[in-house]
């Protein structure tokens, strides 16, 4: 079920906070998170019901390996769960790209499956991951098997994130068990899924109509201008945030309907200044994930390996930050999708990385202070972005063929002639409506506070410490308040959204 339709906004999310609100006003606490549990695996089922069997294996299997696990803890049980997982993800995801392989490199002809990617798997997956690490690490204390169920399935976060550690939700279904409506969270809810429907219906899906002509011209062997490419790039740049953007903003809305707050996925990734608060900022539960799973375990075990056997100091930089960094970086990409141009995506935000940390090292060695005036964070964050934009033609283009082709023209090899400037698709129709949209875009992105600045501000939780926050220079402040002139913005924001949705889309992440 997508957030994005009429059934889900006017039927089964007002039903569902209705009777949940209702077993919470006639204090049945008891049964209120049965229904939640009931509620989300009816919106899993929704797209395909077979799968359902599939998300209740999986859940089961690892509420008891994590029982298995806290008996008595080791890394040889560990291991057990996370082989487990990685086979069940492996099959349906990879599978076909594990065969296409064999049969480019041994020139074999095995036949390929059709096999369907079940929604949500590497959501669901490596959330059931970090909760076996994480009581291998002794950080849960016992288990409840509906609790676990609702920490799995709570369909706001299923679907497409975020990937929510153990500790982060389960202290908040224990507080609220006994808990009735907070209608400060139900009113910021509302407000956060409105601006995130926003963003997804009138904002990305109008991009979408912009930016596809220029790839699908491309990946038909038409040599687009430079300018037409540059222009490609970028619109599906921003519709790709805007999408994005709005799932997150959407997930966020929806849990604080319910009384839980989930962790921010996405803080205004464009106005970062370095690759690395880039990647702090971009699908962020994904980089805490993958940073503290893997990548510092990597370079904790480098590192004492580089001491214990006296490398130099060259052998030691390459073993604690080159490999651990392209190594996340190559998972990072293949989680995203079973294709070389995702890898390639993953890698070369990988050297990104590198390259950074390159230049942290030197200036730190040699004393450079970094001058942020206004001038220099404009050209950090400019450089930023457009090394963003050249790494996405990997993520949106559908084979390394078709993003070689498109990066030819990005770099200037193809046409390079100012009359035929916007000759693409639906831009060669409206070539101002575009450009506007671009303009727009910029506008938003760079100058307006994100949703967590003006709104999702305004939960005062304990458990909101674990979330994003970075201090920026606000162009445009933006407060929301709860005040009729905020209510007319919502409103209209909401009606306009609803025009839009006769436009059915899914969201880009929706099946990784």
């Amino acid at each position: 079920m997508l957030f994005n339709t009429h059934f889900f906004i006017f039927i089964f999310l007002p039903l569902t906070l209705i009777v949940f609100h209702t077993l919470s006003k006639f204090k049945l606490h008891h049964l209120k998170f049965e229904f939640l549990i009931l509620a989300s695996l009816f919106f899993y089922s929704w797209w395909s019901p077979k799968y359902l069997f599939l998300l209740l294996g999986s859940i089961i299997a690892n509420y008891i390996l994590g029982k298995w696990i806290l008996k008595k803890r080791n890394n040889f049980k560990l291991v057990i769960g996370i082989f487990f997982n990685l086979i069940v993800i492996g099959y349906y995801k990879y599978t076909n790209f594990f065969i296409e392989n064999i049969n480019l490199v041994f020139e074999t002809n095995y036949i390929l499956e059709t096999i369907i990617l079940p929604l949500g798997i590497s959501f669901f997956t490596f959330q059931q991951i970090t909760y076996l690490v994480d009581c291998n690490n002794n950080k849960v204390a016992k288990t409840n098997l509906m609790r676990y169920f609702l920490y799995v399935s709570f369909f706001p976060q299923m679907i497409a994130g975020p990937i929510v550690r153990h500790n982060f939700l389960m202290p908040q279904i224990l507080e609220n068990q006994n808990k009735d409506v907070n209608y400060n969270f139900l009113n910021i809810g509302i407000t956060t899924f409105t601006i995130g429907l926003f963003k997804k219906v009138v904002l990305a899906d109008t991009l979408s109509k912009f930016a596809n002509p220029f790839f699908y011209f491309s990946e038909t062997g038409y040599i687009l201008n430079f300018f037409d490419a540059w222009a490609g790039a970028l619109i599906y740049t921003f519709q790709l945030y805007f999408d994005f953007s709005g799932y997150s903003d959407m997930a966020l809305g929806i849990g604080l309907m319910f009384g839980f707050i989930l962790p921010v996925n996405f803080y205004s990734p464009f106005k970062a200044k370095n690759i690395s608060e880039f990647w702090i900022c971009w699908h962020v539960t994904l980089s805490n994930l993958v940073r503290n799973y893997l990548y510092f375990p990597l370079s904790i075990y480098f590192t004492r390996k580089s001491v214990q056997e006296n490398y130099n100091i060259y052998r030691n930089f390459l073993q604690s930050l080159i490999i651990p960094t392209i190594i996340s970086f190559f998972l990072i990409g293949l989680w995203h999708g079973a294709g070389w141009n995702f890898v390639i995506f993953g890698i070369i935000n990988g050297i990104y990385i590198i390259i950074y940390n390159l230049w942290a090292a030197f200036k730190k060695k040699y004393k450079i202070k970094d001058n942020t005036n206004l001038i220099n964070n404009l050209i950090s964050q400019g450089l930023t972005f457009i090394s963003i934009v050249v790494a996405l033609i990997f993520f949106r283009s559908t084979n390394l063929d078709n993003s070689y082709h498109y990066l030819k023209s990005i770099f200037g090899l193809g046409k390079f002639d100012l009359i035929d400037i916007f000759q693409v698709g639906i831009f060669a129709a409206q070539p101002y409506n575009g450009i506007f949209l671009l303009l727009i875009s910029s506008f938003i992105v760079f100058l307006f506070p994100n949703t967590q600045e003006s709104v999702f501000s305004q939960v005062k939780s304990e458990v909101n410490k674990d979330n994003v926050i970075i201090k920026r220079k606000i162009f445009i402040s933006l407060k929301w308040k709860p005040n009729i002139a905020w209510g007319l913005i919502i409103s209209s924001m909401f009606l306009t959204s609803v025009i839009f949705l006769n436009r059915k889309s899914e969201f880009i992440y929706f099946q990784f």
